[in-house]
């Protein structure tokens, strides 16, 4: 991430402004990601932390820490077909 998009997610989390992501994709990774973002949105409830890694077996594995105080949270999925 950029550090001008850190700067911009630091004043809108500063200020309490929700955040809408749009993800565009192909018909063969769209039920991969809808079930992988709708998996992480039950389980991301209070309550519940958890890491999400990407390629373990890699050298550009990364993790993904989900805090489960409620800080993280995913408050809905829209799904739109074109």
């Amino acid at each position: 991430m950029s550090n001008k998009s850190k700067r911009l997610l630091s004043i809108l989390e500063s200020k309490g402004i929700n955040t809408y992501i749009n993800i565009e994709v192909n018909n063969e990774s769209r039920k991969v990601l809808i079930d992988l973002t709708t998996h992480i949105k039950s389980l991301s409830d209070i309550g519940h932390s958890f890491t999400v890694i990407v390629d373990p077996e890699s050298d550009d594995k990364k993790e993904f820490f989900i805090d489960g105080d409620g800080a993280f949270r995913i408050k809905s999925i829209n799904i739109e077909v074109k």
